[in-house]
């Protein structure tokens, strides 16, 4: 831009014309057709000319195509400048043209079509180029977070994406605690806790976050106009995390807001032992802590160690989820189940119809446009197919927490609070391991009897650990 406008000072100069302020756009825009960013100086200076405001009796540009690459707005540049009989200096011409001559005006709109020509053959080979840098699953575009790019030291050439070893362990937990029931402001608050930044070094939002689990290359896709080319590079999250978490973000039930989050684990879920009203959490009434966070009866009935209750639920639902029977019972038998079989055989059946159309895709069997208007629809079904396994086989509280290589204890102590009341909520039903009632302590003072010694797990059918409570 700068070499434009000394070469236009030169040119004024040696023909002895005063050279007035430049229009210039306030960003880079290009004068193509196929740019969508209006040109605001272009503008202005057409309704400068027009209303006579121009100031200047000749126009200078360095190239004709500096005007405009689009045909429909050199014709109205030329009429507007013949009407208020202002001539049209090219630099690279070194020229002068009346737009009110009629070889003047040809010439001048010869140079607008030859400069359309021009950029339409450009876009079309940059269209190409790029349809197939990404059927060849060459990436495009910025680096999602959890990625890197390699390129030849040498020519500087762009080798390979991969997944980025320190970075990309955080993809793939972000989209497990989503399925697992995690809302996007724990995990947020979380991050914060443990220093994970962005590329930019600031926190990650939840807003941030929402928009990492639309990004379709941690599955390993390259997208391109509406067409997908699978496994173009090592993916950071499966595809069956990756259609689990579309499920979860396109339920309509799905609630983004709440009135309050939990704060306490067993708030509303402990019970008191004498009225069965819910305990809720009191924090500690000063700031030396000299008397401790407490579970209360909201009626004061009963009055327990916050700190103390939160590990026996912990260590008794630990012990509970540890009995095979149990996993079995929490699964819904889905190894046997006659219904999940049939939802996870037909899952897998859209899943196979979707690979097969990347697949034909990719070897030309199916046109791009064929497989982009295909795509949609079975990616919509595999999304439905997906939700309904989904419903019927492990509860969400509870993914992660089964497993061969899974302690349950271990599990549970690494949970945040939401995911704890989650799983709580699950399992500490009365048909189930029961409803925790805190009953009272046999006498007052620091020296109190052990929790467990204090609840009570009360069932429909029978009662697991029954104490009598104890009026104070």
């Amino acid at each position: 831009m700068t070499q434009q406008h000394d070469e236009n000072q030169r040119a004024a100069e040696a023909t002895g014309w005063a050279l007035l302020a430049p229009y210039r756009e306030p960003e880079a825009v290009s004068a193509s057709r196929y740019s969508i960013r209006a040109r605001q100086a272009f503008t202005s200076l057409l309704d400068d000319i027009e209303r006579g405001t121009f100031g200047a009796s000749v126009l200078m540009l360095w190239e004709a195509s500096r005007g405009s690459r689009r045909t429909g707005e050199w014709v109205d540049l030329i009429d507007v400048c013949a009407a208020a009989e202002v001539r049209i200096h090219v630099t690279t011409h070194n020229r002068t043209y009346d737009p009110s001559n009629s070889r003047d005006r040809r010439t001048l709109l010869e140079d607008a079509i030859d400069s359309e020509y021009e950029s339409s053959k450009l876009s079309d080979r940059v269209t190409r180029a790029m349809a197939a840098n990404a059927q060849s699953g060459r990436p495009h575009g910025h680096i999602p977070y959890g990625f890197r790019r390699i390129y030849d030291d040498r020519s500087g050439a762009l080798i390979r994406q991969e997944p980025e070893p320190e970075t990309s362990v955080h993809v793939a937990e972000l989209f497990e605690r989503v399925r697992a029931g995690d809302s996007l402001r724990s995990i947020e608050r979380d991050w914060s806790r443990r220093g994970i930044v962005n590329k930019s070094g600031r926190p990650f939002g939840a807003a941030h976050l929402r928009s990492l689990l639309d990004i379709r290359a941690y599955v390993g896709d390259r997208s391109h106009k509406g067409t997908v080319y699978p496994d173009a590079w090592e993916a950071i999250v499966t595809r069956e995390t990756w259609q689990a978490v579309r499920s979860i973000l396109s339920n309509p039930s799905r609630r983004t807001n709440r009135p309050g989050r939990g704060k306490y684990q067993v708030s509303m879920i402990a019970r008191c032992g004498v009225c069965t009203g819910p305990m809720v959490g009191s924090p500690a009434t000063d700031t030396r802590r000299r008397v401790e966070a407490v579970y209360r009866c909201q009626a004061n009935h009963v009055v327990i160690g916050l700190a103390a209750l939160d590990e026996h639920v912990r260590q008794v639902v630990s012990a509970y989820l540890v009995r095979p029977d149990v996993r079995v019972a929490l699964t819904a038998a889905s190894m046997n189940n006659a219904e999940v079989q049939v939802a996870r055989d037909r899952a897998a059946a859209v899943r196979g119809e979707l690979d097969d159309l990347y697949t034909r895709g990719a070897d030309g069997t199916i046109s791009p446009g064929g497989v982009a208007a295909m795509e949609p629809g079975i990616v919509k079904r595999l999304e439905t197919a997906q939700g309904a396994l989904d419903g019927l086989q492990t509860p969400s509280a509870l993914s992660g927490i089964f497993g061969s290589d899974k302690n349950p204890e271990a599990v549970l102590k690494t949970l945040s609070t939401e995911r704890l009341r989650a799983v709580y909520g699950l399992v500490c039903a009365p048909d189930l391991l029961g409803v925790p009632h805190v009953g009272r302590s046999a006498h007052k003072g620091p020296n109190q009897p052990p929790v467990n010694e204090r609840v009570e797990w009360r069932r429909t059918t029978a009662r697991v650990g029954v104490r009598p409570c104890v009026s104070s």
